[in-house]
């Protein structure tokens, strides 16, 4: 707690220093390990560790490098830990009454939000959902393919789907939207995931593996997905069971479309930063 507290604080400062030269900022980035590529306008910028604390502002583009990992401490009291091959976006975003900044458009990250207050929030949007929380820690996995679920860690947190259905996912259960449906049911953990939830790293976005649910075949074994839940529509196959062979162009292009519809104003985005 004294840590977090300690690097809030320096978010604080820092952001106060920067608004009086006039930059919209959203918080401080760190690398622990590898890179963090920034998408800022036109530059496109490369940190590493030896960089230490970078500002990240509003209208950034994120993309964590392969085998690497980042530490994000915003201006909304919290800090995100991201996972190898996360992207993510930082630009405003209503959806019905919630609000927000962050967007997950693929990639795992670890949340912990402490200190909001009052009728405060912390949201990240996907796709396909909108995660929210008042004040606790997460897991979270979004797939090439927008499929997205949350595992709580602490307090509790809630995963609303496109239609609206909320569902409040407490310490120790997941809950998961996939192909668009709404948000299942929060359901203890299973054992089997355990170790699952854990890892950060995602595969490369634009790989056959990017549109695979982590976890899928050991939800369906406890009875919280079913095969036919995480069949894609218009296949014979179950990708999170990693038995769909096709699938890799499809997952390219979901996680295209998201990045283009939440980068409008931006042209198009190359997501892997290759060019």
């Amino acid at each position: 707690m004294k840590t977090i507290t300690t690097v809030s604080a320096f978010v604080v400062a820092m952001l106060s220093a920067a608004l009086l030269w006039g930059a919209e900022q959203y918080g401080m980035a760190t690398v622990q390990q590898g890179k963090l590529m920034i998408l800022r306008g036109s530059q496109r910028l490369e940190m590493m560790p030896q960089h230490g604390a970078r500002s990240i502002e509003v209208g950034d583009l994120l993309r964590v490098g392969p085998s690497s990992q980042a530490v994000l401490a915003t201006r909304e009291k919290s800090t995100l830990t991201l996972g190898a091959n996360a992207v993510l976006t930082v630009n405003p975003w209503q959806r019905a009454q919630e609000r927000g900044f962050m967007s997950s458009l693929f990639g795992r990250f670890r949340a912990s939000v402490v200190g909001l207050s009052g009728r405060d929030e912390f949201n990240v949007k996907t796709a396909t959902a909108t995660i929210g929380v008042k004040g606790t820690d997460y897991d979270a996995s979004t797939t090439a393919n927008q499929d997205v679920w949350v595992a709580g860690t602490a307090g509790s947190t809630t995963l609303t789907g496109l239609e609206g259905l909320t569902q409040n996912v407490q310490a120790g259960f997941i809950s998961v939207v996939v192909n668009g449906r709404p948000a299942t049911v929060p359901a203890s953990l299973p054992a089997a995931m355990l170790r699952i939830k854990e890892v950060l790293a995602a595969p490369a976005p634009t790989s056959t593996e990017a549109g695979q649910l982590p976890g899928a075949q050991e939800m369906i074994d406890a009875g919280i997905l079913t095969p036919a839940d995480v069949q894609q529509p218009g296949t014979g196959a179950a990708p999170g069971t990693g038995t769909d062979v096709d699938g890799g162009a499809a997952a390219s292009t979901s996680l295209d479309n998201a990045v283009q519809s939440s980068s409008a104003k931006k042209g198009k985005l190359d997501i892997r930063f290759e060019k």
